[in-house]
């Protein structure tokens, strides 16, 4: 049997869902130009050139067929200064916490993260491409503690012990509420750090159940009380 792609513009006319998605995050983005500017195009850093992996670039099109596609936002990869700053100013022993990528996309964190001893490394995505890219990027750097679970993170249960949570620019607030609200359930009686860049930093410091704990470039950072 040929195995033929279906064209964009079809794929889209055929699926009610797809569309909606498409034209929601389209005006979605139209109106974040104010305080985020006009969308840019590939970028490009010697992160990639340096491991011998994939994880620079925009992605766009993550996963069309979710429901919270339109709520998402582009995959696009974490400098390396801001977040080896975030770990390195969170105040924690990495050998007593989880590291969990919240919209891990092709990895780059977790491959960071590699490098401060964390107990385990946990990437979560949900668009199954870029669970592929990340999984081969963690091998080819032979990051072993590492696993990349493909699913919503509206639908993740995180685990019970200590964590450092890695968020960025990862979904709307309405997805980011859910998201959290499974976080604090489940980190309740444990240590937590949450690294935060986006437009929903503003929820994120309105939890009564975090306080703020540092500011290092491009990033905001919160515990849980009391730690």
């Amino acid at each position: 049997m040929t195995n033929t792609k279906i064209p964009f513009l079809d794929l889209i006319a055929r699926s009610p869902l797809i569309f909606s998605n498409v034209i929601t995050r389209v005006w979605r983005r139209l109106l974040e130009i104010p305080s985020r500017g006009f969308p840019t195009g590939v970028r490009k850093d010697s992160f990639d050139a340096q491991h011998g992996t994939n994880t620079s670039g925009i992605v766009w099109l993550t996963n069309l067929r979710s429901e919270n596609f339109a709520r998402g936002i582009r995959y696009e990869p974490c400098p390396p200064r801001t977040c080896e700053a975030a770990i390195e100013q969170a105040e924690i022993d990495p050998t007593q916490f989880y590291f969990i990528d919240v919209g891990c996309g092709k990895g780059r964190p977790l491959i960071i993260a590699s490098r401060y001893g964390f107990q385990q490394l946990i990437g979560i995505e949900y668009s199954a491409a870029l669970c592929q890219v990340a999984e081969r990027n963690l091998a080819i750097c032979k990051i072993e503690n590492a696993k990349i679970i493909h699913t919503d993170a509206t639908q993740f249960t995180f685990p019970r012990a200590n964590t450092f949570a890695m968020f960025f620019h990862p979904f709307q607030d309405d997805i980011l509420a859910v998201v959290l609200d499974r976080l604090r359930v489940a980190t309740e009686g444990h240590k937590l750090v949450i690294a935060y860049t986006g437009d929903g930093k503003d929820l994120v410091a309105r939890q009564a159940w975090l306080e703020p704990l540092r500011d290092p470039p491009n990033m905001r950072l919160f515990k849980r009380k009391p730690y």
